[in-house]
């Protein structure tokens, strides 16, 4: 190829075919982004140099989608979502969660006398089956908050791990209340997930649970053992041996 330049050309000669791997898309597709956003609502605390490092449980917002690769596109995208007026509200992201971490709701209600959220992750499950010690079940009262729901609470059951040599919880639980039939349900979930045979086998090798002296708690915990075990008298099962109240824990509460 000959190019002039004023009175004389410049000789261009071309060997070769030019050839290289199609370039990323600039613009993440319609679902890419929608996973960006489900990401950026569950983690509210990171940024985005947070989200393109990645973290030991959040991979690079790079291997979600190439096209994120730049922390500039990330900063862009980012900002839109948190300015966004129609904000995911507190039940789509745990919708979201849910959708993203098949079988990690073990219960859930959002009727007005026993509305919960109960959650459990596959580890927590093998901490609890192994049950080498006793639970412990504690109510926090103020960790989660919301105008219209003055007793929102998590209640969550924990027991100390032989191999991380620490208590890590097993069972949490966001309760629309306090009462008998929101420990109730969430002592239906705690009894369920450890996969009794029958009532034998649960007064057998049930590790035993710990919580304050809180009455709903107790009384909670006895019908759940009752319905769910078909047991027709209070006779029958004795609670004293399954679960106890602890001065630490009501001092505590």
């Amino acid at each position: 190829m000959c190019y002039p330049i004023g009175n004389k050309c410049v000789i261009i000669k071309n060997k070769g075919n030019h050839s290289h791997p199609h370039p990323p898309k600039i613009r993440p597709s319609a679902k890419a982004l929608t996973d960006f956003e489900a990401i950026v609502r569950n983690a509210p605390e990171a940024t985005p140099l947070h989200l393109s490092v990645g973290n030991k449980t959040q991979s690079p917002i790079r291997d979600l989608v190439v096209s994120l690769a730049n922390i500039d596109r990330v900063r862009y995208h980012y900002r839109r979502i948190k300015s966004e007026n129609n904000a995911m509200s507190d039940i789509g992201v745990l919708a979201s969660i849910d959708a993203m971490n098949p079988g990690l709701t073990v219960s859930s209600s959002l009727k007005s006398n026993d509305g919960h959220v109960i959650i459990q992750t596959p580890g927590m499950k093998e901490v609890m089956l192994q049950k080498a010690n006793a639970l412990q079940t504690d109510t926090i009262m103020g960790f989660v908050k919301d105008k219209k729901i003055p007793t929102l609470n998590v209640t969550c059951t924990s027991t100390f791990s032989e191999t991380l040599q620490c208590y890590v919880p097993v069972l949490v639980g966001i309760l629309f209340g306090m009462s008998t039939i929101h420990y109730q349900w969430y002592f239906n979930a705690l009894i369920e997930c450890h996969n009794f045979n029958n009532c034998d086998d649960f007064c057998e090798s049930w590790p035993g649970n710990i919580c304050d002296f809180s009455d709903s708690k107790r009384k909670g915990f006895r019908i759940s053992v009752q319905e769910y075990f078909d047991v027709k008298h209070d006779d029958d099962i004795e609670l004293s041996n399954l679960f106890s109240a602890c001065k630490v824990h009501f001092d505590c509460s």
